[in-house]
C-alpha cells in the first residue's frame, strides 16, 4: 500500500448481482501489493459481502428502484467499511437476542459481524452499519458435476447470494435423481457468505432425511475457519 489509506466508493441497486461487481473490485484493491495478509483479505470481502447482501435482501427488499451505498477506507492496519440502504431499516437489537437454530437456513448475517468483525455497529433504525476489521502488520505467509446413481460430486464454485439460486437448481436435480451421498469441492472456491451456508445446512438436511450425508472437501483454511465458526463440522463431514 503506497499510501497512509486507499478508498472504494459504489452505490449500487438493490441487486444482488451488483453485490458480485462492489466485492471483486474490493478483492482487487485488497490484493494489491500484498500489503494484507490473506486471512485479513478473506474477513475483509466476507465483511462487505454480507453487509452488501444484507442491504440489498432485507433492507431494500430487492427493489432495484432502492440504492445501496458502499464505502472502504483501508489502512495498514485497519479496513473501515460503511454500508447504507434507503429502505426502512430492521430491529437488529432483536436479532442479537435471538439466535438461529441450528436447523435454520438464514439468520446468520449477524454471527458472522460478531466473528469477523473487530467491532460493528448499527445506528438506531438498521439501515446503516459500520464494521471495523483491524489486522496486524502483514507477514509473508499464504494460506493455503459428476454422478453416478446414489453418489454425486459438485463443484458449485463461489457459494453467494448471487448464486446460491443456481447452485439450489443444481442440488434439486441431484437429489431428484436419487443422489443421497453428496461430496461439494471447494477447490478454488473463495468465498461463501450466510446464504451459501444456509444452502449447505439445507443440502445437509434434505440428504439426511433421505438416509444419506453430505461431505464437503477441500476447503480453504479461512472456509473452514469459517464452517467451523458456524459449527458445521457438527453437522456434516469437512475434509481437507
Amino acid at each position: 500500500m503506497t499510501g497512509p489509506f486507499r478508498i472504494l466508493r459504489q452505490e449500487i441497486p438493490a441487486v444482488h448481482a451488483e453485490v458480485d461487481g462492489v466485492c471483486l473490485q474490493l478483492r482487487a484493491l485488497l490484493a494489491e501489493g500484498d500489503a494484507v495478509a490473506a486471512p485479513d483479505r478473506f474477513a475483509v470481502e466476507l465483511l462487505a459481502r454480507e453487509a452488501l447482501s444484507n442491504a440489498v435482501r432485507h433492507g431494500c427488499a430487492g427493489d432495484p428502484a432502492r440504492r445501496v451505498s458502499f464505502a472502504c477506507r483501508l489502512g495498514r492496519r485497519s479496513a473501515i467499511l460503511r454500508i447504507k440502504d434507503d429502505g426502512n431499516g430492521f430491529d437488529w437489537r432483536g436479532i442479537l437476542d435471538r439466535p438461529p437454530d441450528d436447523d435454520a437456513t438464514h439468520g446468520r448475517g449477524l454471527q458472522l459481524f460478531q466473528a469477523y468483525a473487530s467491532r460493528h455497529y448499527f445506528n438506531p433504525s438498521g439501515n446503516h452499519l459500520l464494521l471495523i476489521r483491524t489486522f496486524p502488520e502483514p507477514d509473508m505467509s499464504e494460506p493455503m458435476e459428476t454422478s453416478g446413481g446414489a453418489q454425486a460430486l459438485l463443484h458449485p464454485g463461489d457459494l453467494t447470494a448471487a448464486t446460491v439460486e443456481q447452485v439450489r437448481d443444481k442440488l434439486k436435480v441431484l437429489l431428484q435423481g436419487g443422489t443421497t451421498e453428496l461430496t461439494i469441492d471447494l477447490a478454488g472456491v473463495q468465498m461463501v457468505d450466510s446464504m451459501g451456508i444456509g444452502l449447505l445446512i439445507q443440502a445437509n438436511n434434505s440428504l439426511q432425511k433421505a438416509g444419506g450425508a453430505l461431505v464437503v472437501k477441500n476447503a480453504s483454511p479461512d472456509l473452514m475457519a469459517l464452517f467451523r465458526s458456524m459449527r458445521l463440522d457438527k453437522r456434516f463431514t469437512l475434509q481437507a
